[in-house]
């Protein structure tokens, strides 16, 4: 395919800005990572007698080559080694100061519109479409240079067929395989352009979006459908038409002509759908279809149809059919890449949550491995000094030794319930928030005599949830209220309930100093505390804890600030059945 897209708009005044006296003195730099390109742009250039020419491959490199060189034109391509056209293109905005003047052709394989929207955008003057002919190149040269004394242009190499219209001529090898296969030179080029678009395709969805255009515009169709066999049905997915046919019904092979032409393997033309046994007459009397073409996709084993329809009787030509049956055979090796891609795509996710999940346990082994060290460093520190005898105050040193074993024990254990968290099958139960809060405040007896907390149900709701997780929710939530208030000031605990149709929210909040809004995210997260938290003890699982049973109860954890004055939080459970 050969296509040339030029966005200048302004064409006189800007080509002005960049002509020169002859196109011997046009100075052009070429911007490939291909060795190839070098050796052979500038071999066609100098046919025409344009010998400045110089060659960049690296996307690093162009600004400082620009400057030096100064080149009126450059042939910018799109994918280099080191980075893109779009990267050169700011770059060269930013760092060149007569970029004005400077005429940039960007070069590209991707038919896309939105690429060269974007190239023009930039600063771009003009797209060249890959692959491009000899021909064209000098053409663009010679126009980029402006009127002055050109050398005539080379002739083009000897052919045995006439010579070809304009349209035809720029259509390069593109043309040459669309003719091969029967197909005329404005319908191939545009086979040709559906066929590129196709080849990008990552989903069924975008092939059909593509198909279904396509297959109207190559014949000036009145509609077009596009078919899959599902079975022993045909399901008609998409269309593209003047009114609606059957998008999205589903028909037996054997009542429609898409199944004919699938169960048979071949193309189908109807002149005339009224006169044709094979066509449900009832079927298309709602419609606009006066005559058919039905082509399936894969002939060997045919997974679908294309179907053309036009509003008055018309004999498709066998020219056209042969377009179609092109595009059937190209949208068969389309869908096939878009399911092995959706399947690369699954796999691409199991690797990233494998990847996301070792460097989860990577960090959480770390985190262990720090957090269970501490306390063994003290109790073996401690244990050496008294077993050389080196250790005074032996009382002082037993204590130290018994905390820092109390420590690694609790920090065993919650490390044990974090674990095990969503390992254990939810039993849901009917339970009373009075009797679960009774049932911690026996567990913290110690803390909360030692601090003269004061911990207040003020409604004694019920909800239904695993006791065994709410009870360590709510542990934790009334330790840390009470461990985080400070010593001034004595701790006061407010736990409370409240229901809607979809869920149960339970809020515990306090008058300590609150949760400052930069942490009232991470906190939740395994072995990460908030600034409050320097210095005192814990393992740094117990929020954790607390959203990973939130969350397999359906729901999720917040804090943001009391009643009181300090940190309220909220956990919210789905009303939902628990048991997964």
């Amino acid at each position: 395919m050969l296509r040339h897209v030029d966005r200048l708009g302004r064409a006189g005044a800007a080509l002005q800005s960049a002509a020169v006296a002859d196109v011997r003195d046009l100075r052009v730099l070429l911007v490939d990572d291909d060795e190839m390109q070098h050796r052979l742009v500038p071999r066609v250039l100098s046919r025409v007698g344009l010998t400045q020419v110089r060659s960049e491959a690296r996307a690093r490199s162009v600004p400082d080559a620009v400057v030096a060189f100064d080149p009126d034109l450059i042939l910018l391509d799109m994918r280099l080694a080191d980075g893109d056209g779009f990267g050169v293109l700011a770059a060269l905005a930013d760092r060149d100061p007569e970029w004005p003047r400077r005429h940039v052709v960007l070069v590209t394989g991707d038919t896309d519109p939105r690429v060269a929207d974007r190239a023009v955008a930039m600063g771009a003057r003009e797209v060249l479409i890959k692959p491009f002919g000899v021909t064209e190149l000098v053409d663009l040269v010679t126009r980029v240079a402006g009127p002055g004394d050109l050398p005539a242009a080379p002739a083009p190499a000897a052919a045995s067929a006439p010579a070809p219209v304009p349209e035809a001529a720029r259509m390069g090898a593109a043309d040459g395989a669309a003719r091969s296969a029967g197909v005329g030179a404005a319908d191939g080029a545009n086979l040709v352009d559906v066929v590129t678009e196709l080849a990008s395709a990552r989903s069924v969805d975008d092939v059909v979006r593509i198909v279904r255009t396509a297959a109207r515009k190559l014949t000036g169709a009145d509609g077009a459908t596009f078919v899959l066999r599902e079975g022993d049905h045909c399901h008609y997915v998409d269309e593209d038409a003047i009114s609606p046919l059957w998008k999205g019904s589903r028909f037996p092979l054997a009542t429609c002509i898409s199944g004919w032409a699938m169960v048979h393997r071949q193309p189908v033309v109807v002149e005339d759908i009224y006169v044709d046994d094979r066509i449900p007459h009832d079927a298309y009397r709602p419609t606009f279809v006066k005559s058919l073409v039905m082509v399936p996709i894969r002939t060997a084993e045919p997974i679908g149809a294309i179907g053309n329809y036009w509003a008055r009787h018309r004999l498709p030509t066998p020219e056209e059919v042969r377009v179609l049956q092109a595009l059937a055979d190209s949208t068969a090796v389309a869908l096939q890449n878009a399911r092995l891609y959706a399947q690369l795509d699954g796999a691409h996710e199991q690797t990233d949550e494998l990847t996301t999940a070792n460097d989860d346990l990577r960090q959480f082994v770390y985190a262990v491995a720090h957090d269970v060290r501490s306390p063994l460093q003290t109790i073996s520190g401690f244990a050496e000094l008294l077993a050389a005898g080196s250790e005074p105050d032996v009382a002082a040193a037993a204590d130290a030794i018994r905390r820092a074993a109390g420590d690694l024990a609790d920090y065993v254990s919650d490390l044990l319930a974090f674990a095990t968290a969503d390992a254990r099958t939810l039993q849901a139960e009917l339970l009373s928030l009075d009797q679960l809060v009774g049932e911690v405040v026996g567990r913290l007896e110690a803390v909360i005599r030692d601090r003269g907390a004061n911990v207040v149900v003020e409604a004694d709701a019920r909800i239904v949830a695993d006791r065994v997780l709410m009870e360590q929710v709510l542990q934790n939530l009334v330790a840390n209220a009470i461990d985080y208030t400070p010593a001034d000031r004595r701790p006061v605990v407010r736990i409370g309930a409240t229901a809607d149709d979809d869920w149960w929210d339970l809020r515990v909040s306090d008058n300590g100093d609150g949760v400052p809004v930069g942490e009232r995210e991470t906190i939740f997260e395994a072995f990460r505390r908030g600034s409050a938290g320097s210095g005192r003890p814990g393992s740094g699982l117990g929020l954790a804890l607390c959203r990973r049973a939130a969350e397999r109860h359906g729901g999720g954890i917040t804090v943001g600030d009391g009643p009181d004055g300090g940190a309220e939080f909220v956990v919210r459970l789905s009303r939902r059945p628990v048991g997964r």
